[in-house]
């Protein structure tokens, strides 16, 4: 059997197939960003994936892309509780930028571009990435991510730049207490996963003014700080993964053809992809 998985800040997607890719299940866990989690979580998670009937020594690759990934030394804390889990699995554990390459361009030459909790674009040969853009993260760059959406709504609304039923709204759905949104941005190991969470709201009422030109400066210093650092970026197609690109659509391609940017495809679920990539080998 081979398992994979997908793993963002917020959310890891896992599959686990036959040798012949029939699927034997789909499950969701807590997202397991090395530098979100630490090792007891990780774990622990790892722990209650498998079902008890499912004989842990039949499981002979498994394939981890997820952020946070790119730190050999957090990426290895990673791979030793998979390889202690999984004792005679053949692991590997890769980024989620390369594992949204594959997803979205398989053998093919392209840009893919990632718009999560987190952001990131990168250059790719058909088999591995030959050119990324440094991260930044949340709190220096991540432009257009869900934690850049979230911290920009967050901001417009303590600037009492909403309109009136909007911040009205906002009360009634989410605590805007300001103490606390204080201690989940500033004390919580997961606060780009917390500002993230404000992306529904922004998404419900993206109609409003003041969410159009929030959406419209996002996407446009997505492409200006992030997709632009890519020298390739004027002759490749863009493929787009991630939960904020998927509901965005509109604005993320009203932004592309601002700054001449041919955008190719939006993908859904990537980890669909990751396994036909494998599966194909």
């Amino acid at each position: 059997m081979f398992l994979f998985a997908d793993s963002g800040s917020t959310k890891t997607e896992w599959i686990l197939t036959s040798l012949k890719g029939e699927i034997i299940f789909n499950k969701r866990t807590i997202g397991l960003n090395p530098y979100n989690v630490n090792e007891k979580i990780i774990r622990q998670t790892l722990l209650e994936l498998i079902p008890k009937d499912i004989n842990l020594v039949e499981i002979k690759n498994v394939y981890f892309y997820g952020a946070g990934c790119g730190n050999s030394e957090r990426s290895k804390m990673l791979l030793l509780a998979l390889e202690d889990c999984f004792p005679v699995a053949i692991v590997k554990v890769y980024t989620d930028i390369l594992g949204a390459a594959r997803s979205a361009w398989q053998r093919q030459r392209g840009i893919a571009a990632i718009l999560g909790t987190g952001a990131n674009a990168c250059a790719y040969n058909g088999e591995s990435v030959y050119r990324t853009v440094i991260s930044l993260g949340y709190l220096l760059g991540d432009e257009g991510s869900g934690a850049y959406l979230g911290k920009k709504l967050l901001k417009t609304y303590f600037n009492s730049k909403l309109e009136y039923d909007l911040s009205k709204a906002l009360r009634s759905e989410y605590d805007m207490e300001y103490n606390n949104i204080m201690n989940a941005i500033y004390r919580d190991k997961a606060a780009s996963a917390y500002l993230a969470s404000f992306v529904p709201f922004i998404h419900k009422h993206k109609n409003y003014a003041s969410m159009q030109w929030l959406l419209k400066q996002s996407f446009d210093n997505f492409f200006n700080r992030i997709v632009k650092n890519i020298p390739e970026h004027s002759d490749l197609p863009v493929a787009f993964v991630g939960s904020v690109a998927y509901n965005f659509q509109e604005e993320i391609l009203a932004s592309a053809k601002k700054n001449r940017i041919k955008v190719e495809k939006f993908i859904g679920d990537p980890l669909k992809g990751i396994v036909d990539y494998h599966l194909k080998l």
